[in-house]
């Protein structure tokens, strides 16, 4: 049930080549883990706006990056662009780090592929629609302020009734 982003970015390097690349990146942003052949995944830590994030690059499609980057907070209800920020980080540190090794001049044509990605469509894969998870918050603050706001009348009424004022 958490919130889930997805992109996928076609490249035209090498799977030795972009392995290495996106492997350097997520060291240098996050660090990683190898979960299986071809799958990095990285624990981002919790922040001002998160409880973590899980982060998954798949490369076991040869000229395909697929990233998504998760919650880890199952009952989170929205997350403050957390997730679109944590793919558009790592895709422009990813483009730094082939244009520092070289690899965009030796590969103009590959690199302009992923250069192309900075508005790369990140749909949302999470459970249940965003939209649903904004009415769900504002009927939650609505719930809370209506309780507030009995208590306040029944203190009221209570002060009143000890003062005799009623």
């Amino acid at each position: 049930m958490a919130i889930r982003k997805e992109a996928t970015v076609q490249h035209g390097f090498t799977q030795d080549e972009i392995t290495e690349a996106v492997k350097a990146t997520l060291e240098s942003l996050w660090g990683f883990q190898e979960k299986a052949p071809g799958v990095l995944e990285s624990d981002i830590g919790m922040t001002l706006w998160s409880f973590g994030t899980l982060f998954t690059v798949d490369l076991t499609e040869a000229g395909v990056i697929k990233v998504a980057s998760e919650t880890k907070m199952p009952t989170a209800l929205v997350d403050f662009g957390t997730n679109q920020g944590n793919i558009n980080k790592f895709l422009n540190a990813l483009k730094e780090t082939l244009a520092a090794s070289g690899l965009a001049e030796s590969k103009p044509e590959a690199f302009s592929s992923l250069a192309a990605a900075e508005g790369a469509e990140v749909r949302d894969a999470s459970s249940r629609k965003e939209g649903f998870s904004v009415i769900l918050l504002v009927a939650i603050i609505a719930a809370v302020l209506v309780v507030i706001a009995i208590a306040c009348i029944v203190i009221y009424l209570a002060a009143a009734i000890f003062l005799g004022s009623i």
